[in-house]
């Protein structure tokens, strides 16, 4: 008997096994909206008032607004062209609030800034 002698060939297979991952469960938190900006007015003397050209002293930004409105143009270029703008520095000054006092020396009118100021504290 005659042996054959087959030759092996050995062959390497690289085979690709996927390896479970395991899902992570991220848990967001709720975004919780920004409550308004609680526009907080301390009790002021009347020595901080704004007083008017006409007179009338105002104690808040909300009476500055209600003031803007009724204004005519002459008093606001009174207020406003003089010295600076006597409303922002007042608010600045009384408030604290440099950021309401840019915006309003940016209007031109009263109406503009009556206008700036609602939009600024209903934020």
């Amino acid at each position: 008997m005659e042996t054959e002698t087959k030759a092996v060939k050995k062959v390497s297979v690289k085979v690709k096994v996927k390896k479970k991952t395991a899902k992570k469960t991220v848990v967001k938190k709720p975004r919780v909206p920004q409550a308004k900006k609680e526009y907080t007015v301390p009790v002021l003397d009347p020595e901080q008032y704004f007083w008017l050209a006409d007179g009338g002293g105002l104690a808040s930004p909300e009476a500055l607004a209600e003031a803007l409105e009724q204004m005519t143009e002459a008093q606001f270029a009174y207020h406003t062209e003089r010295d600076g703008n006597d409303f922002a520095r007042w608010i600045e000054g009384v408030f604290g609030d440099k950021k309401l006092a840019r915006l309003i020396v940016k209007q031109k009118t009263a109406q503009q800034s009556a206008a700036a100021l609602r939009n600024y504290l209903a934020k």
